[in-house]
């Protein structure tokens, strides 16, 4: 799919590993994409925007860093920094919504 893109073997070699992480995190994005949008739907708007905060201060920057920067993962390690956030975000989310404390918000 990569090489219609470009005929860099070079490039296509190092977008691959990246790639395949996200096309495998795709269901979870998804799903904590819905959960947040529900959950913004009910009135928690400001619950979503400090959980995507927090997690993109403290999970994704952190991790990609470690990851890309410091074991010399390059993009592999950074992109691997976003699936982190997506798992935390996709946790966060779906124990929030099993709470239901939000079903009694007024919108």
């Amino acid at each position: 799919m990569l090489s219609f893109y470009t005929k860099d073997q070079e490039l296509i070699e190092e977008a691959y590993s990246p790639l395949l992480i996200l096309g495998m995190i795709q269901v979870v994005d998804a799903y904590h994409m819905v959960i947040a949008c529900a959950l913004r739907g009910a009135g928690l708007q400001d619950f979503v925007f400090r959980a995507y905060t927090a997690a993109s201060y403290l999970v994704f920057l952190p991790s990609a860093y470690f990851m890309g920067i410091y074991l010399g993962m390059g993009s592999t390690g950074l992109w691997s920094g976003i699936v982190a956030w997506v798992l935390v975000l996709a946790s966060v989310f779906v124990v929030r919504f099993r709470r239901k404390d939000w079903v009694q918000n007024p919108v």
